[in-house]
């Protein structure tokens, strides 16, 4: 599953009158045995004279600094963003793409980074769903599966309790979701359920919950979403694992743990790190 965001001129602050367009397309990719996660870009526009091209701080109506420069303006752009660059993003904060030209030298099209990655994927079918995560680059579908055969071969009730227990809305729970073994950190196969999710187009509760270790299953189905939705699904809580949703574990895994922080005013009641 793909970001998918329209560029214009109207979303330049000021707007800007053009008949340029755009489309970028954000995909995660997992490359093993390396472990090397990165996000793809690639946008497709019709500015006649690009000049430069790049992700930048700010929400809509507002200008702000640059965050990542993409290189080459001409189109397709395309760009892979390294988990370094990944860590650059902060959680809560918005982001948007600009294109600058020699006509418009402080931007001629513009888009929110992500703005439809929430409503993505409802209309996809369950059946999808169940796939171990469609091929989304090379090793990320290999990647996909090892993460599930793990859980699902080691004791399946064992880690029942901790999915519904954990979710427990927003940081309640002492354990995040993803953390199936309690151990304050995301590992790689509980990173790549959370992947797996997220390339699915949603998940919803197991029935009955200890069908898996974590107690979720890859794939849109409203009939069964009387569970605790996953920690992960909290901006906004819809049974899908948005891109930035995905960015937070990706955080957590990268920096070594986590731990629960519902007093810290933080979206999904978690804190990077160890607690004190």
């Amino acid at each position: 599953m793909a970001c998918d965001d329209l560029l214009s001129g109207d979303q330049v602050v000021p707007p800007v009158a053009t008949d340029a367009t755009g489309q970028a397309v954000a995909t995660p990719r997992l490359f093993l045995p390396e472990c090397d996660l990165i996000i793809s870009v690639r946008i497709e526009h019709t500015v006649a004279n690009p000049v430069s091209v790049g992700i930048y701080e700010g929400a809509p109506g507002e200008n702000g600094p640059l965050l990542i420069d993409l290189g080459d303006p001409t189109s397709p752009v395309e760009y892979d963003m390294t988990e370094t660059e990944l860590a650059l993003f902060v959680e809560g904060q918005q982001y948007y793409y600009l294109i600058t030209s020699t006509e418009h030298p402080d931007g001629e099209i513009r888009g929110v980074v992500c703005e439809a990655a929430e409503g993505e994927g409802e209309g996809e079918g369950e059946g999808e769903g169940e796939g171990e995560g469609e091929g989304e680059g090379e090793g990320e579908g290999e990647g996909e599966g090892e993460g599930e055969g793990e859980g699902e071969g080691e004791g399946e009730g064992e880690g029942e309790g901790e999915g519904e227990g954990e979710g427990e809305g927003e940081g309640e729970g002492e354990f995040h979701s993803a953390d199936q073994n309690e151990d304050n950190r995301i590992n790689l196969s509980e990173l790549l359920r959370v992947i797996q999710f997220y390339n699915s187009g949603g998940y919803h509760c197991a029935d009955p919950p200890d069908a898996t270790e974590d107690g979720y299953v890859p794939g849109q189905n409203p009939a069964q979403q009387d569970c605790t939705p996953h920690a992960s699904d909290y901006n906004p809580q819809n049974w899908v694992i948005s891109l930035s949703e995905l960015l937070r574990v990706i955080q957590f895994y990268n920096a070594g743990g986590y731990y629960a922080c519902p007093g810290e005013g933080t979206e999904d009641g978690f804190c990077v790190g160890f607690p004190e």
